[in-house]
């Protein structure tokens, strides 16, 4: 909230006992009066309301004792917030704002070294698509709601139609002359992928620049995968949300959607703001005071509405999220590098539970025409 050094010129100490009336009186009166020399709409001559000593009598009692420890402020957000007993993170809570070796790193709990993983097991296939051209820019469909349905409609006439590579080697082939001129020739041509033509190993197509373009994985464990289905039905047991439709529908149906998710969506704008001047340090010209929580990433309203559903995922899913995340930093280091950044920044040191991404979605009773 404050820096070391204001907080020593006012001799205030780093840390306070919050049960303690006066030691919390005289942090937030330091407060106030922070408020006062920085904001103008605040008079100066204005005085806080005597408190109630009767109110307040069974805070006047110290309520520390063994069975009870004080926890710091910071510890206790920490543990309110974390979203996964098994987290991800690379190293053991510490405070906000402590000074980290970066090579200390301890490394991630389980790691999946089979053969599965190695560059060996991966076929990588450059092509001639640039996706900087303007023309690889242009938005293809069609803007009409109507008109786009039936463009995509017959989209997947062609698409069904595409020419089916028989192995990798006949899929490189008919990528290199899929691209002319870092563009793709026609927008009538497909090609299609079969899932036994890369069965337990992993496809990465890359851009001209060698940038990713598309990477696919089928060597999931099978111990993972045969288990899938049940650990869901599992999450869901005995829930309202989990029931089996009739599979006509009709258009105005609704599906459940559970985001597990961290949100920083609702930040300012801040167009047109002076760049010289902390965003903290800027007001409003109505005079109007600036929700500045709205800043501090968020837990979704779902992990709260479900948050049983949610601790029983992070747990039975364990296994699949860590295979996940092994893939991703081996197979694409650049990218996992720049999910991280994001994904590694919540309060408290917290850490999605499928990490390097910032959510799982579970879409439920849907099947939607892309899918």
């Amino acid at each position: 909230m404050s820096s070391p050094a204001i907080l020593a010129e006012d001799q205030l100490a780093n840390e306070f006992d919050c049960t303690n009336i006066s030691s919390s009186d005289h942090f937030f009166k330091f407060c106030y009066l922070q408020d006062i020399l920085a904001n103008d709409n605040i008079p100066s001559n204005f005085v806080l309301l005597e408190r109630d000593c009767v109110a307040w009598q069974s805070c006047y009692t110290s309520t520390i004792y063994a069975g009870n420890p004080a926890i710091p402020l910071h510890q206790l957000g920490y543990n309110m917030l974390a979203p996964l007993e098994h987290s991800f993170l690379s190293r053991p809570y510490s405070l906000p704002l402590t000074d980290i070796n970066e090579e200390e790193d301890y490394p991630l709990p389980n790691t999946y070294l089979s053969c599965f993983l190695s560059e060996k097991n991966t076929t990588t296939i450059p092509t001639l698509y640039n996706y900087s051209l303007a023309a690889n820019k242009v938005f293809q469909a069609e803007h009409d709601y109507n008109v786009n349905i039936l463009w995509t409609e017959k989209g997947r006439e062609q698409a069904v139609k595409g020419h089916v590579a028989t192995d990798t080697n006949d899929l490189q082939t008919q990528l290199q002359s899929l691209y002319q001129d870092s563009v793709k020739a026609t927008c009538e041509m497909y090609l299609r992928i079969p899932a036994n033509i890369i069965l337990g190993q992993s496809l990465n197509i890359c851009n001209s620049d060698d940038s990713l373009m598309v990477f696919v994985c089928t060597s999931l464990l099978a111990y993972i995968c045969s288990s899938l289905q049940q650990k869901l039905l599992a999450a869901f047991e005995n829930n309202q949300l989990l029931t089996e439709k009739p599979g006509q529908h009709d258009e105005d149906d609704i599906f459940e959607a559970l985001h597990f998710s961290w949100y920083n969506r609702h930040c300012t704008r801040g167009d047109d703001a002076p760049t010289e001047i902390l965003p903290l340090m800027l007001e409003r010209e109505d005079g109007r005071c600036t929700n500045y929580s709205q800043m501090i990433p968020y837990l979704s309203k779902e992990i709260k509405d479900h948050s049983t559903i949610y601790q029983t995922i992070k747990v039975v899913f364990a296994d699949l999220f860590y295979w996940i995340h092994d893939v991703i930093e081996l197979q694409l280091p650049e990218e996992y590098e720049l999910l991280a950044e994001v994904a590694s920044i919540f309060p408290g040191n917290n850490s999605s539970p499928i990490f390097p991404f910032l959510s799982p979605v579970i879409n439920l009773n849907v099947s939607t025409k892309g899918h």
